[in-house]
């Protein structure tokens, strides 16, 4: 059999391919659906399919798929399966998505929009910032407008010309609904001489400048993927105005981001080569947008419709039971099933009752409508994930951190996608922790510096954070709440910042402290690793005392190092010898939160033995040990480092990783693209 077919096949073609695989314990029509079912969830390999099997009773039929899948997996199959999934998301980044009806491909929901959504939005020329805005929450009850399809639509379009007539805006229309539905919306909005604009359609082909100048930089063989994705960022990140020619975009986009000139000579080329004239990016009046769980950006300018197919079932015939697929996913294998599918239809669906206000049209059945108040008149999970066997991405590595390290280490394609600023999206509580851990950690930074002798005083860590937040423009005194919060947190750790102080004073006993906030950088096989660390102190004539203030949880044990999953404490203490030429006794996590320093890497024979009974087993190593520990902690950087500057993204899916993942909406092989 050949190893390679093209790209693409219909599921007509697949089917007839599998039928040709003759020693299959099952037909092709029993196995193939259920399999490439599976194959959109986080089952990629043999491994994980033998483990994903060994979770269900060793049934015949159980038996006889594991055999088919592992055939599937060596068969052209996967091949064309993985080739076409990777195409179709480049193509979607493009905005030249040729996906027909039947591949049934679907964004999946998520509390926010969808990162890969956010920039198709941007790439379509609409420029709301996504990521800056919540979602409201209607305390009242909310309303919907209900009715058949045909009246629904029909008041929906009415609502969209009154809110539209003197806007001069478009409105924004999340759908989830049959073709039929989508053609009749469409029909009636041209009816009423709007003009409507929808994401991930190849019919909304468009002539502008902007869309080539994407599409030629995604097909540019003359350009390094490197130079072809910066160029692809800042065009993204400067969407063209309204009827804006190209000249002018140019100088614009110039002025804005500093192009470089080759870059520049690469649009202008292009501009010559593609097209004749300046077209302008025509001007829609209304965004038809996927069914999804996104923050209500435009007031009453967004709408919502769904009809009744939000209820129907997934059509797809697989042998798995819903009760087997529930044991798969408490063996970490996010499968779909379709009781929590339907509860997330239901759920987004209130939400967007609640978000819209009065702007929501369906023509569900009441019964699906309770706790709504009603005016007469979303989301298929199955979207695939990839398992193509090449995720390089060569990228030019100058240096790295030992947060960048970890997150290499937990997963390499989160580390992609924090390189590239895919996953820049901020919840206000992460603001809140973020302010908070660098509001007190400048605040101990200015009251225990070296050239700062006089003893530490809860008046003088109250006055100083005080002083430090009146300075942040987060918590300053236009955000009244955020500097409320910000003060009675801090009044929580003053008295644990305290009592931790005299701990290190009884049990470490150290002269002064020679520096903080030190920055470093060291070299391992030709690779720059770069750091910053919060606190050094001379424990002795021979040893230094390195501490690190935790706002957050801290959760470290030096076995953490062997396994190659966290490189902080390793790089701390290779950083400090080298800056002051002495080696540190320990390194120890300063937590805030509980108000202790049990935890860190600490040298035995640097300490007494009231000390080592008073930190947390099995973190204070003899010097064999630590070195043993410290070589290991090496070996597992150089081999991280090494693979990010070749270019090696392979995802790392995990049930727990995935499921706090700030990417999972984006990822093609996480719980996102479930």
């Amino acid at each position: 059999m050949s190893q390679s077919v093209p790209a693409g096949l219909t599921s007509e073609q697949r089917l007839e391919l599998a039928r040709s695989f003759k020693k299959t314990p099952l037909t092709a029509e029993e196995w193939l659906p259920t399999i490439e079912f599976l194959r959109h969830s986080l089952i990629l390999n043999q491994e994980q399919v033998e483990f994903c099997f060994s979770q269900l009773p060793a049934t015949k039929k159980n038996r006889a798929l594991k055999d088919c899948f592992f055939f599937y997996l060596k068969s052209p199959l996967a091949q064309d399966r993985a080739a076409f999934l990777w195409n179709w998301l480049d193509q979607i980044k493009a905005q030249s998505p040729t996906v027909s009806q039947s591949q049934k491909l679907c964004f999946v929901p998520a509390s926010h929009s969808a990162y890969l959504f956010e920039e198709l939005c941007q790439a379509s020329g609409t420029r709301h910032p996504f990521r800056s805005l919540g979602s409201p929450w209607n305390s009242g009850v909310p309303q919907v407008h209900q009715g058949s399809n045909t009246s629904a639509a029909d008041a929906l379009v009415s609502a969209i010309v009154r809110a539209t007539s003197d806007r001069g805006q478009p409105a924004f229309l999340n759908f989830f609904g049959s073709a039929q539905s989508l053609s009749y919306l469409k029909c009636r909005l041209a009816s009423s001489g709007l003009i409507s604009y929808q994401l991930f359609s190849s019919s909304n082909k468009s002539d502008s400048f902007w869309n080539k100048w994407l599409q030629s930089i995604r097909q540019a063989p003359d350009l390094d993927l490197t130079t072809r994705w910066e160029l692809n960022a800042r065009l993204l990140e400067v969407p063209p105005y309204w009827n804006e020619t190209s000249t002018d975009y140019l100088d614009r986009l110039n002025r804005q981001t500093g192009l470089l000139p080759t870059q520049r000579t690469f649009l202008e080329q292009k501009s010559i080569d593609s097209f004749s004239e300046s077209a302008p990016l025509q001007k829609p009046d209304v965004m038809i947008l996927p069914w999804i769980s996104l923050p209500n950006i435009c007031g009453d300018l967004q709408f919502a419709f769904c009809d009744e197919t939000l209820l129907e079932a997934p059509t797809s015939e697989i042998l798995l039971s819903e009760n087997e697929l529930e044991h798969l996913f408490h063996a970490g294998f996010q499968l779909p099933r379709w009781s929590s599918l339907l509860q997330s239809r239901l759920d987004v669906l209130r939400e967007r009752a609640s978000a819209l206000s009065g702007r929501l049209f369906t023509s569900l059945p009441d019964t699906e409508l309770v706790g709504l108040e009603i005016n007469r008149s979303i989301l298929n999970l199955r979207a695939p994930s990839s398992n193509a066997e090449n995720f390089s991405a060569p990228l030019e590595v100058k240096r790295l951190s030992a947060t960048q390290l970890e997150t290499y280490a937990e997963c390499p394609s989160k580390y992609l996608f924090r390189r590239l600023k895919l996953t820049e999206k901020r919840a206000p509580m992460d603001d809140f922790a973020l302010v908070l851990g660098q509001s007190v950690h400048l605040t101990l930074e200015e009251l225990l510096s070296p050239d700062r002798p006089t003893a530490l005083t809860e008046n003088d860590l109250k006055q100083t954070f005080e002083s430090v937040i009146s300075k942040d423009e987060k918590a300053g005194s236009s955000f009244l709440p955020m500097r409320f919060f910000l003060t009675a947190a801090f009044e929580k750790i003053v008295p644990k910042i305290m009592r931790t102080e005299r701990f290190l004073r009884d049990y470490f006993q150290p002269q002064r402290t020679l520096a903080v906030e030190k920055d470093f950088a060291i070299e391992l096989a030709g690779i720059q690793c770069v750091g910053k660390i919060d606190r050094i102190d001379l424990l002795d004539l021979d040893h230094l005392l390195v501490i690190d203030y935790k706002t957050g949880t801290v959760d470290f044990t030096p076995d953490h190092i062997a396994q190659g999953v966290n490189f902080q404490a390793l790089l701390y203490w290779l950083g400090a010898e080298q800056v002051f030429g002495k080696p540190p006794a320990a390194i120890l996590f300063y937590d805030l939160k509980r108000g202790e320093l049990r935890r860190g890497l600490v040298l035995e024979e640097a300490v007494s033995k009231e000390t080592k009974k008073e930190l947390t087993r099995g973190h204070t190593l003899n010097a064999a040990k630590l070195n043993t520990l410290l070589e290991a902690g090496k070996e597992a950087l150089v081999r991280h480092a090494s693979s990010i500057a070749a270019g090696v993204f392979a995802p790392t899916p995990s049930a727990e990783a995935c499921r706090f993942c700030e990417a999972t909406a984006f990822c093609r092989n996480g719980v996102g693209y479930v």
